[in-house]
């Protein structure tokens, strides 16, 4: 998670988030289960993903819990957009849809996969561009 992203959610540490955030129809957790199926589809496969208990992620997706400064970071972490979850503003696409795609693909990966996906990008751009790929983009915000 970027700086700037990581100082608001432990802002966040001692307060409690609740639904609606938003005084429109789509609410809190059903912008959350949104974001997670955008992701993975599969609830159970998610949580082991995110390192959030099923059980709890259910209940976020329903309303029935409200949110911790944790869950945030964890599903920040995950690959869920944060800012659309509470706000229901998109945090500014300036990836595609192709990007999007692969960096969600990416997301999913465990650790090992995503240093095979990395490698095998690498040998498909050739060695010229190897250096771009570590180098992070500043101007990458979720979409």
């Amino acid at each position: 998670m970027h700086q700037l992203g990581r100082r608001w959610v432990h802002c966040l540490a001692k307060s409690q988030i609740s639904q609606p955030i938003l005084g429109n129809s789509q609410t809190f957790a059903s912008r959350l289960r949104e974001e997670r199926i955008r992701l993975c589809p599969k609830q159970l496969k998610f949580a082991e993903l995110s390192g959030i208990d099923n059980t709890v992620l259910s209940a976020l997706e329903n309303g029935k819990q409200n949110i911790r400064a944790d869950h945030l970071e964890l599903l920040a972490n995950a690959g869920i957009d944060i800012l659309y979850v509470i706000s229901g503003r998109r945090g500014g696409a300036l990836l595609s849809e192709a990007e999007s795609k692969v960096l969600d693909a990416y997301r999913l990966l465990d650790p090992l996969a995503r240093d095979a996906f990395l490698t095998v990008a690498q040998r498909m751009v050739g060695g010229a561009a190897e250096n771009a790929l570590h180098q992070p983009r500043r101007d990458y915000r979720p979409g």
